[in-house]
């Protein structure tokens, strides 16, 4: 008959892959946190302005979806594109839309940019 496997005694190789699994796990989060800044950044490029703006959608400006902005619009990176957006006459700001479907009411944040 087998007998059931004992814990270690030794608990370094219980807290190593602890730590290993803890530090993946960070890793983890930290590439999804730069993928959304990535995709705020992308969304805030002169190229794609430039192409979001040449589609006509309003005269005075437009606004661009985005399901990430909340959790990266305070980021430095983030931060600092605005502020060069700004500099050169253009504001950007994060308004909240609210869609009521089925009788829910939704709330998401967009990308306002005014020229």
């Amino acid at each position: 008959m087998r007998q059931p496997a004992k814990p270690p005694t030794d608990p370094q190789p219980v807290e190593l892959l602890r730590r290993r699994l803890s530090t993946l796990a960070t890793d983890r989060r930290t590439r999804r946190a730069d993928a959304a800044v990535h995709r705020v950044l992308d969304m805030l490029s002169d190229a794609n302005l430039a192409i979001e703006a040449a589609k006509g959608q309003s005269s005075d400006g437009l606004e661009l979806e985005c399901g990430v902005l909340d959790q990266v619009w305070d980021d430095i990176r983030v931060v600092n594109r605005r502020n060069h957006l700004e500099r050169q006459g253009i504001e950007v700001e994060r308004v909240s839309v609210e869609t009521t479907v089925a009788g829910q009411t939704f709330s998401r944040s967009r990308l306002r940019v005014r020229f």
